[in-house]
């Protein structure tokens, strides 16, 4: 079972035109076993991937707050927010 969130006005818009507009944020939420980015998968898709990741976690509120509790603590590590950012693409598909 899944859910898919979007971003406002995104679905309307789809329903309208067709198509879904520059920068829409779609997050499909999976409830059964856990997703990773296999490091075997093509390189665009993963860098695509941590792109939405890396603008969500800036961006977007919601996951502002929870990539900002997933690091609360670990904050001095190297490479954590890398590291944090690819879970959350993870999360994302």
């Amino acid at each position: 079972m899944h859910v898919v969130y979007a971003s406002p006005g995104t679905i309307a818009s789809y329903r309208k035109d067709g198509h879904f507009p520059d920068g829409s944020v779609l997050v499909k939420e999976v409830f059964q076993g856990s997703p990773i980015v296999s490091k075997k998968g093509k390189a665009e898709i993963r860098y695509a991937l941590y792109q939405s990741a890396l603008v969500a976690s800036t961006r977007d509120k919601h996951f502002v707050t929870y990539f900002t509790d997933q690091l609360r603590g670990r904050e001095k590590e190297k490479g954590i927010k890398t590291k944090k950012r690819v879970k959350l693409a993870a999360k994302m598909l």
